[in-house]
């Protein structure tokens, strides 16, 4: 996970939730200014803040992620055996536990998973976005770890959660749906909609279709979420 400023937001909840689905935790945090290194290290995550000659995330999301990926291994020196999960601070894996998941692709020869990501745009009713692109967002989202290359894809945006062998790969795509969705409450807030748009916008590489950036403000199509859901997000409960 890379986060900054994320103390008020969805961290909090996020990292519990987590605790039921991974083994470790680890976060770079590209120098936040509020307590979000302190409340990721409360809820046991490992932290790592970038160098001030290291590149941020809007910079260039392609070199922070290699930073990133490269402190992990350092510090949690994984091996053939283990898998990483990718995911946002307002984001939570729910229907299926991520290790039931990462079990049946052992099994099958996968070596990376593709995930669905309901769209959640209303917090009550508790509603995910299903016109145009937003009801079929999926991404690659969980990723065995192999040795060799390391390499990411150098991008300013858009650049993936993981090195590039996690999608050359066999990979188990959601044609043959493992079950599992991430839930992502980024645009959930009007506010936090709005933050996305103008930044996307301002960006002559955002990594975005320009007509679903703008799409973001636009009145959504909802359908009620009628699946699991966290007990606990941005301080409302369900």
């Amino acid at each position: 996970m890379v986060v900054r400023n994320e103390e008020e937001r969805y961290l909090d909840s996020c990292l519990a939730w987590l605790g039921h689905h991974v083994d470790d935790i680890f976060i770079t945090d590209d120098q936040s200014t509020d307590d979000t290194v302190g409340l990721a290290i409360d809820h046991g995550a490992t932290v790592y803040t970038r160098g001030d000659d290291e590149p941020s995330f809007i910079e260039a999301e392609g070199s922070f992620r290699a930073i990133s990926w490269q402190r992990m291994l350092e510090t949690f020196q994984p091996t053939t055996d283990d898998w990483v999960l990718g995911i946002d601070a307002d984001e939570y894996p729910v229907c299926v536990n991520v290790r039931t998941v990462c079990d049946e692709a052992n099994r099958s020869g996968y070596g990376s998973v593709n995930i669905k990501i309901p769209e959640i745009f209303s917090a009550n009713p508790l509603s995910e976005r299903v016109d145009g692109f937003w009801g079929g967002i999926v991404g690659t989202r969980l990723a065995r770890y192999v040795t060799g290359s390391q390499d990411f894809r150098q991008a300013g945006m858009g650049s993936g959660m993981f090195p590039s062998y996690a999608y050359s790969c066999r990979n188990w795509n959601e044609r043959d749906d493992c079950g599992l969705r991430i839930l992502h409450f980024g645009y959930a807030d009007p506010l936090d909609r709005q933050e996305k748009y103008d930044r996307y916008s301002s960006q002559t590489k955002s990594g975005h279709a320009g007509s679903h950036i703008e799409s973001i403000l636009q009145t959504p199509k909802l359908k009620d979420w009628d699946g699991p859901a966290p007990s606990v997000w941005r301080g409302w409960s369900v």
